[in-house]
C-alpha cells in the first residue's frame, strides 16, 4: 500500500491532520469534528458498483446529503447502481468499509475506478478526507484536492 503522507508531500499539498476515535457513520464524525473545531466541508465516500459488476465508482459527496442510488444511476446512464463489496473495496482500493476515501485513489494503479465527485466538493474551499483510517482526517484545500485528483489519474465526472 502506497503512503499517503508522502504522496501528499511530493506533490506539495498542504493538509492539517486530526486525531480522533474511529468514527463509521457521519453521525459519529459530527461529534468528534465538533470537538475538534473542525471546519470544511466533511465528505461521505461510497463505494459502487454498475449491475454487472464490470465498473465500479467512487462517489465523493458532503457527508449529510441524501443520496438516491437510482437519481445518480440515471446521471450516469447506468441502470442500477449499488454498493460494491468489502472484497471489490479490498481489491480495488486496498482499504476496508469506514476508511476508503478520496485518498485511497492511490491505490487504484490501473485506474479501474471512476471517481465521481459531487459539485458541492469540487467547489469546496476545504473538505476531509480519512487517509486509510478512520480514526485521522486530514483537511485539504480545493487545490491540493485538485492536485491530487490530477495525480491519480482515474476518470472524473463532476455530479450535480
Amino acid at each position: 500500500m502506497k503512503d499517503i503522507y508522502k504522496i501528499l508531500k511530493d506533490l506539495n499539498i498542504d493538509f492539517e491532520k486530526y486525531e480522533h476515535p474511529p468514527v463509521i457513520n457521519a453521525e459519529e464524525a459530527d461529534i468528534e469534528y465538533k470537538k475538534l473545531g473542525l471546519d470544511g466541508t466533511r465528505c461521505k465516500n461510497l463505494f459502487l458498483r454498475d449491475r454487472k459488476g464490470k465498473k465500479h465508482f467512487l462517489f465523493v459527496t458532503e457527508a449529510h446529503k441524501e443520496m438516491n442510488l437510482e437519481e445518480l444511476g440515471e446521471f450516469l446512464g447506468e441502470k442500477r447502481l449499488g454498493f460494491a463489496s468489502p472484497e471489490r473495496l479490498e481489491k480495488y482500493l486496498k482499504t476496508k468499509r469506514g476508511s476508503v476515501s478520496l485518498l485511497n485513489l492511490i491505490n487504484d494503479e490501473n485506474h479501474e475506478v471512476i471517481l465521481i465527485v459531487d459539485r458541492e466538493v469540487f467547489e469546496a474551499e476545504k473538505a476531509s478526507f480519512h487517509p486509510d483510517n478512520n480514526k485521522t482526517t486530514l483537511m485539504i484545500n480545493n487545490e491540493g484536492i485538485h492536485k491530487f485528483i490530477k495525480y491519480c489519474g482515474n476518470e472524473l465526472i463532476i455530479y450535480g
